[in-house]
């Protein structure tokens, strides 16, 4: 009555979108902190190599340069990782709201969101979340929802800290809830077709951000994997040497220089690795 049903109906499956976008939202940035644990061991290993260029007598000068690039893309990655600490102090609780189900997996804490900033290549963990969730595009559509009981999002200008939590202690939901209390006739229905009309386009809004953020999280995937195996070999051919105690360059048959070879290339390639941004769209 009065299209009510029309009302409920969308914002059924304004909630279903809802839930599949927080759902997506937390499996990227679980991706990313691994990413960012993976990027912290490659920086491991290629400090070990350095310490065991340092150790090696006799090597070419070339290798000079090639490990000492790879050091400084290391040092400025450490670099990035401590501003970011200074500048989220104070990140902390979950995402979006504290009525937020799912525990400590779904808390903005200071390590994911630098794990996210790194991943995005961000010099603010506050406006990597942003970016990543999709904030202000979503927020737009539902302050226009919000707005059809004159009711205004906290934080309009933009969602400030992660996923968007549609949850009933979401004012855009006390709003709608609201308008049952509203008076008859002719103006519930109106107003009834133009929360259910806001709804669709908020719902819209919300599977294009799921479908944006599914997309970082697959290119995320590839970085994860690359950096990996780049590690593990590298490990593998620092271990080599090691064990081997090959310390010095002018006993190396020709099969142990150009392992040396791969392993100095491998461990440049590494450093820049760890620098590469994850490619997005806001």
């Amino acid at each position: 009555m009065f299209n009510k049903k029309l009302k409920e109906e969308a914002i059924k499956t304004l909630q279903k979108a809802e839930d599949e976008y927080n759902k997506q939202l937390k499996d990227s940035m679980h991706k990313m902190e691994e990413l960012q644990e993976i990027r912290d061991s490659s920086v491991k290993i290629i400090n070990d190599v350095k310490h065991y260029k340092s150790d090696l007598k006799n090597s070419p000068k070339v290798y000079d340069t090639t490990i000492a690039q790879a050091t400084a893309r290391c040092d400025h990655f450490n670099e990035r990782i401590k501003r970011l600490k200074n500048e989220s102090q104070g990140i902390g609780g979950t995402a979006g709201t504290d009525a937020l189900e799912g525990g400590d997996d779904a808390a903005i804490t200071p390590s994911r969101a630098i794990a996210v900033a790194m991943a995005l290549g961000s010099s603010s963990t506050s406006k990597a979340v942003n970016v990543l969730s999709g904030a202000v595009a979503i927020n737009t559509s539902l302050t226009s929802l919000a707005s059809l009981s004159g009711v205004t999002l906290a934080g309009s200008t933009g969602i400030a800290s992660g996923p968007l939590l549609l949850t009933a202690a979401n004012p855009v939901f006390i709003a709608i809830g609201a308008l049952a209390l509203l008076g008859g006739g002719w103006l519930a229905s109106s107003k009834n077709k133009k929360i259910a009309k806001a709804a669709e386009e908020s719902t819209k809004a919300i599977k294009k951000e799921t479908e944006r953020i599914k997309e970082i999280g697959v290119t995320v995937d590839i970085r994860k994997a690359e950096t990996h195996d780049l590690n593990v070999e590298i490990t593998r051919l620092y271990n080599a040497f090691q064990e081997r105690k090959m310390f010095n360059y002018n006993l190396f048959n020709e099969e142990d220089k150009d392992l040396l070879r791969i392993l100095f290339n491998s461990t440049e390639t590494l450093s820049k690795k760890i620098e590469e941004a994850v490619s997005f769209e806001s």
